[in-house]
């Protein structure tokens, strides 16, 4: 857990180098290429079969398997399973305050237990509460089987789980930001990640985080008002990838103005096989009147390796065809495909 802590740990730092966040301590700020973004290679999207999905889906998150969850904004579910392939789906997660059920839920993650059985867990913010779910088992019981359910951190706004160990992004009555990190053994550990001593002040309270996503033990978080796209690897080593030409300094400026710009850089990011990818609005386009968004894919050490013009834009997505392409869903609950 030692290991995890460090590659969490977040600060802003007092003084910085050139090539060093302002914002993470010791984060070096790799520049994306402004250039590659504006000759984005356009993908055509395709109308993916959506007879099945259901009415309400706003989020697609992957299961592995060739499967997905959609989460649901309404109905008598919080989630719906469907097998990409065949279409064929299953309600999840009955909303509700009994033994088995959610007011709300959020995505946490998923793990193949020792059985071969997919594991998954959500959360509710209301309830302050992580469940964990024998996902094999409840499709096959046509119920939802609860391994156990769990209290969060008071304030969670997000939580990230894996079979061992969970994640919380906290945001605290005192004002402060901040990750929870529990392991299998219930040692708690705290780490304040934005403001001076975690404190939320002046420009650092629009650093918050908008996507969050994790493959193992690597970290990836895309930010608010803040182009950078945060990476935080297994080793300690951090990485902040530059979305836009301007420095720390020209941010924190703009943020601590009158106006300050409150766009959100990171829509979406999936980390898998090795590749951060990260969806983005497209800020020249927007300041055109036109909303469009840009596609990223980096390697681990920020390294841009492509970069793709989304027509149709997406609230999530998740990656398939062993990266050769997406599906994502619109904000209608429309779902595309785009070979990438």
């Amino acid at each position: 857990m030692a290991t995890i802590a460090m590659s969490c740990f977040l600060l802003v730092a007092v003084s910085c180098g050139e090539k060093t966040s302002k914002i993470v301590e010791g984060a070096k700020v790799v520049a994306c290429g402004s250039a590659a973004m504006s000759e984005a290679r356009s993908v055509q999207d395709v109308p993916f079969p959506t007879g099945n999905v259901p009415l309400g889906a706003v989020a697609i998150y992957d299961i592995g398997g060739g499967c997905a969850l959609f989460q649901m904004m309404s109905g008598a579910q919080c989630f719906t399973w469907m097998e990409m392939a065949t279409g064929e789906t299953h309600s999840l997660i009955q909303r509700g305050r009994g033994p088995d059920e959610m007011i709300e839920a959020g995505f946490s993650g998923y793990w193949v237990n020792g059985k071969g059985e997919t594991e998954i867990a959500v959360y509710s913010l209301s309830m302050e509460e992580i469940m964990y779910i024998n996902l094999t088992q409840s499709l096959a019981a046509d119920k939802t089987v609860v391994i156990s359910r769990n209290k969060l951190p008071k304030g969670t706004m997000y939580a990230l789980a894996g079979n061992t160990s969970l994640y919380c992004y906290t945001f605290g009555d005192d004002q402060t930001v901040s990750w929870k990190c529990a392991g299998a053994d219930g040692a708690e550990t705290v780490i304040q990640p934005f403001g001076r001593n975690g404190r939320v002040s002046d420009s650092s309270k629009y650093f918050a985080a908008t996507t969050l996503s994790r493959d193992g033990d690597f970290l990836v978080m895309g930010m608010a008002s803040f182009p950078r796209l945060f990476l935080f690897g297994a080793d300690g080593e951090r990485v902040a990838i530059s979305l836009s030409e301007e420095s720390d300094d020209q941010i924190l400026a703009m943020l601590n103005g009158n106006n300050p710009d409150s766009s959100d850089y990171c829509v979406w990011t999936q980390v898998k096989d090795g590749l951060v990818y990260c969806l983005m609005i497209d800020q020249a386009a927007m300041a055109s009147g036109d909303f469009k968004e840009n596609l990223l894919v980096f390697d681990l050490k920020g390294k841009l390796k492509s970069a793709y013009g989304i027509s149709t834009p997406l609230t999530s997505f998740i990656v398939q065809d062993a990266g050769g392409s997406i599906v994502g869903i619109t904000m209608d609950g429309e779902l595309y495909k785009y070979a990438i």
